[in-house]
């Protein structure tokens, strides 16, 4: 019975959700669960589908060829999706869901789209139907299905491959036994319950029994109309995959996994019937005369479908011959066609017919025996009704007599051609100009899908197999320093690899093979240091690396001799010492292992790689482009993410519950780019500075966007709103002084300011402290009252200086500006790019191994760090909206807020200053949380900013359950290095380290033999554990510090940007550092005179002019002294009163303290205050030159004591921070 749209409100009564799915290219089903109501409001005019699934491979990596159908010129834009209404089924093992296959349409035409497998085969359908003709279908399955040893430990066979080689994945059943009655009782459970749901799911079983080979079932479906039928096969396949999950089962329907034995097959049987269902393919009286006698009973329309299938083959072997592996079934003597041939009843021709007398007359018809499973079953029968069809109207005759009886191909009677034996040879003949497949399919599906076997037959010439490895292994006398150090150390690294392979079939001398994979593991991590790092090293490290290579050629052919001895020997024998090869073995172990030193002693300290492959692209376009759902060279597979939905919370205010959602934040941001646009800001009004090592294009800086607010939801549609206007954001922090805000003001000239209303006063003076008042006294200014917001919920009786006066709509590009202080006493604006900022995402992201820990739970963070600080910005606040994590915002820190958030939030991951982390190892308020299980949801936490002492570290996993990470980095590099791992021997193993670089950072310590100045010029490095400056480079890295004075006109002062990045493009962070033989880097001290602050930097230069401009001071020096319990430094100063240190009381002294923690407290923000006291002194160690001696002040010495005046009392840790 058909169902029309009116049936749908029944059909669907108690159900609240529908699953839809369309099939792509590769026969996989793609598809989404919607609504009730989504589903009823466009069962019959369709639904937008992203047309990307034609756009890319089984495994999400789009086409490295630009395909019509889908690409990026037009913006991977929507299909429409119609559901086929008769395709309703429920799934049987999801709750009885209601399931609907779709159709894929051009919305411009409503034509089916060329490459959609459904629309194909309705097409040829279409042919048969205007003659009044109907095709019928039965499709054959074989497959091979394996199990995950339990021992393994491994969750699925994905995560057993990852560890082990394809070969060792055992099979389900061993032995060859088809038709076995007794093998499917081994697992009957399983063969029972697909049968079964098979039934259920309407895709009904006539046969389903075991096949020759390992593990091999055969089903063959219950035959039909062939439309219905093809929907049946590929629903076989889904059902077969989802049944085996539950029982710990995988099935493969790749057409030859095994070597050796026979493949799996995907037999057709199609036959023609006109509209009583008369069978058009049985003749009805022999014939008396045919021209074979196979043909007798074939009537005279079977006999042109024949012949339009044999004559058009050659030309369509990949639509039912896919892939690089269906290639390895069709070979002689495995029970597969190789050539174009046919026979009655004869099961090793390409077809089968199969008539009277060995079946009805109804049954008449042809089995084509050439697809294998792998093979998409609606591009096959539209394959075979299309040349079949094409014989019928050409009328043309069988081009090649019959197989003989009980020969096989390649016999005397086949007169076939031979079928292509390899995808390229098939794609050839496919595209080529004139092909039967243009003729039938059309050129725009032949370009499109000849193209994805293209884009097949690329990735399989990049491949390196593992018989390529066993059988060329030895073949390495021509790779020389000649052929480049990459090549010298791929080639160790394969040799390396072959020595760990042979090593599992040797039997004894147990001592010197564990010697030796140990030496083998050091060396392969060892050479993965220097690979591709040319430029850094000496000749002195290639002539290392070719000695290794050459050594380990020489070890793994021993060890393979080795290794084909024991193979043959029945009972192989144990190697013991005193053997010839036991001896030989521990020579090989000595000489590895003085390899192994010399290279590690000739490597420099660098750790990290060049980034791979990542678009150009706007901030706002990448963020909210979903960059980490398909796999990339920055998304490993363990850390794809699904799709996120509109709805999906990414900002939860953590006190009143408000959400903030994916799909709001873009809408509102776009509003907001609307907004700015209104106000006169032109996006293409520049100014750009010169070239920069690390921005060869010179940095560009559009009118600027002043934002100071606190974490709050308004922060995202307001930073993305101007990031899609194209201007330039700079965030301020709210805790700054009017004095401090009016520097940021004067440098940066912003063109229009958004600030929260508590920052109000301190903003308007800032301007009002502004020389130029015609343009300060015009800056429109929105302010964001923190405490009351209810965005984003609707509020009446907006003032016109909301932020949400801006809200309309438009779209457009930035770069943002953060404010670093700098050695001058004065806060820097760094300059950070679009890409610097999708950088550190992808970055950060590719390195996230706390998501695949828990994947694909959802990720959910506490979002107290500061947005307006790189940390926070890009960590948290970017990085939450990119993965769909949901982020519960919190305007301050406060640990029993944070504490209670945790553990009611379920927090996956915690990002915290290193006062917090002493919070959480000491303070008594955590107590009952960690006892009460409170952080069992957090896999690991993250620290940076400051050092942290490891016995906090430890003290924090011991009680609260879960490790807290090390990273480093700055606002000018982003995040640089983590530690890795949660596990406390990695914790122990790691102590006091910051970690490695992220991916696609670099890191080198600078020998302090000289900085590159100009092109051409190489920075030195430093020796593996030797102290140097800490240098890195990204492209997370900032374009260049904002010149003072830059907007006035005058020619931008760049010399604070080229002392800080090298020629070849190293940025010096001025901190001291080591590199270790692992590349994981150690900060020991810093060149820089910064004090940090908890996560924020203190320039003493600027407290020492607050200091020295009253009238009572004659010098001033400040330093950082680290306080132990709360993990963080503050500033101390050195005071010399004007009035000498003579005759003076400690009273007046004590008032003079408190004078100046007065002027200090006005004039700078919290952090910035000396809460390290103030220490009277006669006079503050000088150099020469006149530089402070910083040193001097810190180590305590005689010129740095004098009187001691505590401005602050400490307070408690569970206080508010």
């Amino acid at each position: 019975m058909e169902i029309t749209a009116k049936d749908l409100p029944a059909l669907l009564a108690g159900d609240n959700s529908v699953k839809l799915a369309g099939v792509d290219v590769d026969g996989m089903l793609r598809g989404k669960l919607v609504s009730k109501k989504k589903f009823l409001s466009i069962a019959e005019g369709g639904f937008g589908f992203c047309s990307v699934i034609f756009g890319w491979d089984m495994h999400d990596a789009t086409y490295a060829q630009e395909l019509k159908v889908s690409n990026k010129e037009n913006g991977y834009r929507d299909m429409i999706a119609v559901p086929d209404l008769n395709s309703f089924r429920r799934i049987p093992w999801e709750n009885n869901v209601p399931f609907f296959l779709v159709s894929f349409h051009n919305p411009d035409t409503m034509e089916p789209i060329s490459a959609c497998p459904r629309g194909l085969l309705k097409t040829q359908l279409e042919k048969f139907a205007t003659k009044g003709y109907g095709a019928m279908a039965g499709a054959e399955y074989e497959f091979y299905q394996f199990k995950t040893p339990p021992s393994s430990g491994a969750q699925s066979t994905a995560a057993y491959l990852n560890e082990n080689p394809p070969q060792s994945l055992p099979s389900l059943t061993e032995g060859m036994f088809g038709y076995s009655l007794t093998r499917t009782v081994h697992n009957q459970d399983y063969f029972y319950d697909i049968f079964n749901t098979c039934q259920a799911f309407k895709c009904n079983i006539e046969g389903w029994h075991t096949e020759s080979g390992p593990g091999v079932y055969e089903a063959a479906l219950e035959f039909g109309e062939i439309k219905q039928m093809a929907d049946r096969a590929s629903l076989f396949k889904y059902v077969v995959k989802s049944v085996a999950i539950k029982h710990g089962i995988t099935p493969c329907f790749m057409a030859k996994p095994k070597q050796g034995l026979p493949g799996n097959s995907g037999h057709m049987h199609v036959s023609l019937v006109d509209e009583s269902g008369k069978n058009l393919f049985y003749r009805g009286e022999v014939d008396p005369d045919p021209p074979y006698p196979d043909v007798a009973n074939l009537s005279d329309m079977g006999r042109h479908f024949l012949a339009g299938l044999l004559e058009g083959l050659p030309d369509v072997m990949p639509m039912v011959a896919p892939t690089i592996n269906s290639y390895k079934r069709l070979v002689e003597n495995f029970w597969a066609p190789v050539t174009v041939s046919w026979g009655l009843e004869h099961r090793a021709a390409s077809i089968r017919l199969i008539a009277p007398t060995t079946c009805k007359p109804g049954a008449t018809r042809f089995e084509v025996r050439v697809p294998g499973a792998d093979a998409n079953p609606y591009y096959v029968l539209a394959t075979i009704l299309a040349l079949g069809w094409r014989g019928v109207e050409k009328k043309l005759a069988i081009p090649c007599p019959p197989l003989g009886k009980g020969e096989d191909v390649g016999g005397s009677s086949d007169m076939g051609v031979r079928l292509a034996k390899n995808l390229r040879e098939a794609n050839d003949r496919f595209m080529r100009e004139g092909s039967i497949a243009r003729e039938v399919f059309g050129d725009e599906f032949v370009e499109h899908f000849g193209g994805t076997r293209g884009h097949e037959l690329r990735l399989w010439d990049e491949a390196v197999t593992d018989w390529e490895m066993k059988r060329y292994i030895e073949t390495t006398g021509g790779i020389t320093l000649a052929d480049g150090l990459p090549a010298v150390i791929d080639h160790a690294v394969l040799q390396l690899d072959s020595v760990k392979e042979a090593r599992a079939e040797i039997s004894g001398a147990a001592e010197p093979l564990a010697g030796i994979m140990d030496e083998a593991d050091r060396l392969v991590a060892a050479l993965d240091r220097v690979r591709d790092r040319e430029a850094l090293h000496t000749d002195d490290v290639g002539a290392k690396a070719l000695d290794v290579m050459q050594l380990a050629v020489l070890l793994a052919s021993s060890m393979m001799v080795m290794a084909a001895d024991s193979r043959h020997q029945v009972h192989p024998k144990e190697l013991r010492q005193g053997d010839g090869a036991y001896e030989h073995l521990e020579v090989m172990l000595g000489q590895l292992g003085e390899v192994r030193r010399e290279l590690e002693g000739a490597a420099v300290a660098y750790s990290g790689a060049p980034a791979g492959k990542m678009p150009v692209d706007n901030a706002f376009a990448f963020t909210f482009g979903q960059p980490f759902q398909t796999t990339s060279d920055f998304v490993p597979p363990k850390h794809v993410v699904p799709r996120i939905e509109p709805e999906r919370p990414i900002f939860v205010d953590n006190k009143t519950d408000r959400k903030l959602t994916f799909g709001q934040i873009s809408n509102d941001a776009l509003a907001v780019a609307s907004g700015l646009l209104r106000l006169g800001l032109d996006p293409k009004d520049i100014v750009k500075l010169p070239p920069t090592p690390s921005c060869p294009a010179g940095p560009e800086i559009a009118p600027i966007v002043l934002i100071q607010l606190p974490n709050c939801l308004p922060f995202a549609p307001i930073f993305f709103g101007a990031l899609a206007s194209g201007m330039t954001a700079t965030l301020a922090s709210p805790a700054l002084t009017s004095d401090e805000m009016s520097w940021i003001l004067q440098n940066a000239r912003p063109r229009a300011i958004v600030t929260a209303t508590a920052c109000l006063p301190a903003m308007k003076e800032g301007l009002a402290k502004q020389a130029d008042q015609a343009f300060f006294s015009a800056i429109p200014i929105f302010t964001v009252d923190a405490a009351a917001d209810i965005y984003p919920e609707p509020q009446q009786q907006l003032p016109p200086s909301d932020w949400r006066s801006l809200l309309f709509t438009t779209a457009a590009r930035t770069a943002v500006i953060l404010w670093s202080s700098g050695t001058s006493g004065r806060s820097k604006g760094v300059l950070l790019s679009h890409h610097a900022l999708n950088f550190s995402i992808a970055s950060l992201w590719h390195d996230a191994d706390y998501y695949a820990a828990r994947a694909p739970q959802p990720q959910a963070w506490l979002g107290y760090v500061p947005f307006y600080h790189v940390f926070g910005l890009c960590n948290v606040f970017l990085l939450a909206i990119a993965t769909g994590a949901t982020v519960y915002t919190m305007p301050s820190f406060h640990l029993e807020t944070v504490l209670r958030a945790t553990r009611d939030r379920k927090v996956t991951y915690m990002h915290m200053a290193p006062p917090v982390a002493v919070m959480l190892a000491k303070a008594a308020v955590v107590e009952p949380y960690a006892r009460g299980g409170g952080f069992k949801s957090v896999v690991a936490g993250v620290t940076g900013g400051a050092p942290l002492g490891h016995e906090v570290v430890e003290e924090v996993k011991k009680r609260c359950g879960f490790r807290v990470r090390l990273g480093y980095g700055l606002s000018e590099t982003c995040s640089t290095s983590l530690q890795r791992g949660w596990s406390e021997e990695e914790m122990r193993d790691q102590a006091g380290d910051t970690g490695r670089p992220h991916w696609g950072v670099e890191v080198l310590i600078s020998s302090g033999e000289g900085y590159a100045k100009r092109e051409g010029e190489k920075t030195g490095a430093a020796a593996v554990d030797v102290e140097g400056e800490v240098l890195v480079r990204a492209d997370g890295l900032l374009s260049a510090y904002l010149p003072v004075g830059v907007f006035s006109g005058q020619k931008p002062d760049m010399s604070v940007t080229e002392e800080a990045l090298t020629a070849d493009g190293w940025f010096r962070t001025g901190d001291v550092g080591t590199l270790n033989a692992d590349g994981r880097l150690r900060i020991t001290d810093r060149l820089k005179e910064l004090i940090k602050v908890r996560a924020y930097q203190v320039a003493p230069a600027e407290l020492e002019a607050v200091l020295c401009s009253s009238e009572a001071v004659a010098d001033a020096g400040v330093i950082g002294i680290y306080d132990k319990s709360e993990a963080t430094e503050w500033p101390r100063a050195f005071v010399v009163p004007r009035a000498g240190m003579k005759n003076v009381t400690r009273a007046s002294l004590e008032a003079l303290a408190g004078q100046l923690k007065a002027l200090v407290e006005k004039r700078t923000a919290k952090y910035k205050w000396l809460v390290g006291g103030i220490v009277f002194v006669d006079q503050i160690p000088k150099s020469p030159s006149g530089k402070i001696l910083r040193r001097v002040l810190k180590n305590g010495g005689d010129e740095a004591k004098g009187v001691e005046v505590k401005l602050y009392e400490k307070k408690r840790r569970d206080a508010k921070l």
